[in-house]
């Protein structure tokens, strides 16, 4: 018989992390199928991009995720409105300058607010609503389930990762071993 050999020498066992985001990551495809969405993408990304170390961390990233999803939103709204009702934003040059341009002043504005570290999920949700609504007569629908969806997935991710620390899981590991005995 080959002797035995330990495989976590080589390769090392996931961290809580990981098992955390994959949890947080099937909580979040759930609440979507209860919704009867079937587009969970906003909330799994939400999810994944907060969950952190540890409880502070992903409490300080979600705290910039709201404010940027919630930026982004309101400007991609205005965005929108604007590019449907301006002369001329039919000619993609010159919405995509109009929509490019509009970054300036959203970004001015999270800098204004010391708010530069939710600057760069502003400008993602900024992007994904004016790229994938232009043109909808549902502006504000597309701006509220987007903002919506990953509103879900930040409290998806700060349950999860209340929930799931060393402590409870050696808590409820140890309660088993105590009860099998």
């Amino acid at each position: 018989m080959p002797p035995k050999v330990d495989v976590y020498k080589f390769v090392p066992k996931p961290g809580m992390r990981i098992i955390k985001t994959a949890i947080a990551t099937f909580l979040c495809f759930c609440v979507d199928a209860l919704r009867g969405i079937n587009q969970p993408i906003y909330s799994v990304i939400s999810a994944i991009i907060c969950m952190q170390k540890d409880i502070d961390n992903s409490w300080t990233v979600s705290k910039n995720r709201i404010i940027g999803t919630f930026a982004g939103g309101m400007f991609g709204v205005l965005a929108l409105y604007s590019v449907n009702i301006i002369p001329f934003m039919d000619i993609d040059i010159v919405r995509f300058a109009f929509i490019s341009a509009m970054i300036v002043p959203m970004l001015f504005v999270m800098k204004l607010m010391k708010k530069q570290g939710a600057a760069s999920v502003t400008g993602v949700v900024y992007a994904s609503i004016v790229i994938l609504h232009v043109g909808s007569n549902e502006v504000i629908f597309a701006a509220a389930t987007r903002m919506l969806d990953t509103i879900v997935g930040i409290i998806v991710s700060l349950f999860v990762n209340v929930m799931f620390t060393r402590k409870t899981l050696n808590i409820l590991i140890n309660d088993e071993q105590e009860e099998d005995h």
